[in-house]
């Protein structure tokens, strides 16, 4: 059974205006980036007479609508709204935790886990790796890497087990006098820096040297918009505790004059009003100190999604 995929939610006018022209806009404005290609866009589609904005408001329509059949489809066959949104944002912040976690302990003091015998082999090894391998990818090292290593003759493993062994007794004895010391230290948790199981062929799972950390790729505006934040359903609303439901958000949501009446304007020039209303309720970014007219910009960098606009703010913090 092919698996479920959730319907992405349809860009606006604006947006689909701004994916048509953008190459023309990005001329116009020259250097400078998103953040004034951004600004030039708004300001032409806000002075766009009506008759011009109608064919694009048109196919927003009939995208809205086309989007919506196909969620009900989606529901009907058993999907969960905003589940793959959730997963993905679980696995990303088990990451985040982990990563933590690992900067937590190399800060105790703790020692290191020592190498695997394999992991002291594939070290020594990695340019002969890589020339044979035709690449320095990890992926590719590594499986290479663990096929090699489960057909090495027993009597070429056995310098590097004999050194595994020594690093460990000296790792195990260091473990102890800093439990010791550090009663409420917490137990050692961390993997060792290689894959045993390489020496049965298993290289599914290779760890690679010590490489510098990654630089975080910024989240790029696209021009097509993610599915909207929708929660798994639990139980169907009456007409009543909706009525409820919707009268608390509105009384929730920021007034005319607690936001910047030029912001809130351009927003409504952008179609992003009620996205700059919604950001702007945010706990996170209440305190935050950022501006009306900052979250507006977040907001056009990041497709009008709230959810990544609030990111991008926070992380910029």
């Amino acid at each position: 059974m092919a698996e479920l995929v959730e319907p992405s939610k349809p860009q606006n006018a604006y947006w689909i205006w701004l994916s048509e022209n953008r190459e023309a806009l990005a001329k116009e404005a020259g250097p400078g980036g998103a953040s004034v290609v951004g600004k030039l866009a708004g300001g032409k589609w806000k002075a766009m007479s009506e008759s011009a904005k109608k064919p694009y408001e048109t196919k927003a329509a009939t995208a809205k609508a086309a989007y919506e059949k196909a969620m009900e489809e989606f529901k009907a066959a058993g999907g969960e709204p905003g589940k793959r949104r959730q997963e993905k944002k679980d696995a990303k912040q088990a990451k985040v935790d982990k990563k933590a976690k690992k900067e937590a302990r190399k800060n105790s003091g703790a020692p290191k886990r020592p190498p695997s015998a394999f992991w002291l082999w594939q070290t020594e090894n990695r340019e002969d790796l890589i020339k044979k391998a035709g690449t320095n990818k990890i992926p590719v090292i590594g499986k290479l890497a663990g096929e090699l290593w489960s057909k090495l003759p027993a009597a070429q493993k056995t310098p590097f087990e004999k050194r595994a062994e020594t690093a460990k007794a000296e790792y195990t004895k260091a473990l102890a006098e800093w439990k010791a010391a550090n009663p409420e230290g917490g137990e050692e948790e961390e993997e060792e820096e290689g894959n045993d199981d390489a020496e049965d062929g298993a290289a599914t799972k290779v760890e690679s040297p010590p490489k510098k950390a990654r630089k975080v790729e910024p989240a790029k505006a696209e021009a097509k918009a993610a599915p909207a934040k929708v929660e798994p359903e639990t139980k169907k609303a009456t007409p009543k505790a909706k009525g409820k439901a919707k009268a608390a958000a509105k009384d929730k949501a920021p007034q005319v004059d607690e936001i910047d009446p030029a912001a809130l304007k351009a927003a409504q020039g952008l179609g992003l009003e009620g996205a700059l209303r919604n950001l702007a309720t945010r706990a996170e970014l209440k305190d935050s100190g950022h501006s009306a007219d900052a979250m507006l910009k977040a907001l056009q960098s990041c497709g009008g999604l709230v959810n990544k606009a609030k990111q991008a703010l926070l992380a910029g913090a």
